[in-house]
């Protein structure tokens, strides 16, 4: 609700938004119970879809698939056909099987191999996951900022760069315990935050 007055001393127009306004911090708040909602409105002409609107579903991304390419294909038309009833045309759909995508526009696709073909190290992204369609795989990417560490990093300088490390799903504590603990050892030298590292835990 908004309430709008165009001149100080008039009372207020209120005004009631119809739809979810993106880009603001309560955005995931409000997206997730519409797509509940929308879910038990039409779970029963669309019943496989509105299970993966309730558990595959965050915000405007969803991950599913199927056993097989037909199961695949079922699901993918039913939820495209359940989002469609509530105004929300779905865009950017990608698979590893082109077979599943049959019914989608072609407009409404991600075209994979050119994406590959132009950037070798772009893949798809969604929940904070990187896939790559063709092989099938979810991959990681470091960036090169914490590859290259340079001379007189400090705890300031470490400490972002140990979370740049994102692992929603948790695959990756072997690479990830090791900048805690790292940071713990920072903890106990009592450096500063922008005092310069010793070189023994530059090196390290």
């Amino acid at each position: 609700m908004i309430l709008w007055s165009r001149q100080p001393d008039e009372p207020p127009d209120s005004y009631q938004l119809s739809t979810v306004t993106y880009g603001t911090t309560c955005t995931p708040f409000l997206a997730n119970p519409v797509m509940r909602q929308l879910a038990d409105d039409e779970e029963s002409r669309f019943p496989e879809a509105a299970k993966i609107a309730r558990r595959n579903m965050f915000v405007d991304d969803e991950l599913g698939g199927g056993d097989s390419v037909k199961e695949a294909q079922e699901r993918s038309e039913q939820v495209d056909q359940l989002l469609a009833a509530g105004g929300f045309n779905l865009q950017k759909w990608t698979s590893n099987e082109e077979r599943v995508l049959s019914s989608i526009e072609g407009h409404r696709k991600i075209n994979v191999t050119k994406l590959l073909e132009e950037l070798p190290a772009q893949t798809c992204r969604a929940l904070g996951l990187s896939w790559d369609p063709h092989s099938d795989a979810f991959v990681f990417r470091l960036n090169q900022d914490i590859v290259n560490a340079v001379e007189g990093s400090t705890k300031r300088s470490v400490l972002p760069l140990s979370a740049k490390l994102f692992d929603p799903i948790g695959w990756l504590p072997p690479i990830t315990i090791t900048a805690k603990i790292f940071l713990q050892k920072l903890w106990r030298t009592t450096l500063g935050w922008d005092d310069p590292l010793p070189q023994s835990l530059f090196a390290e």
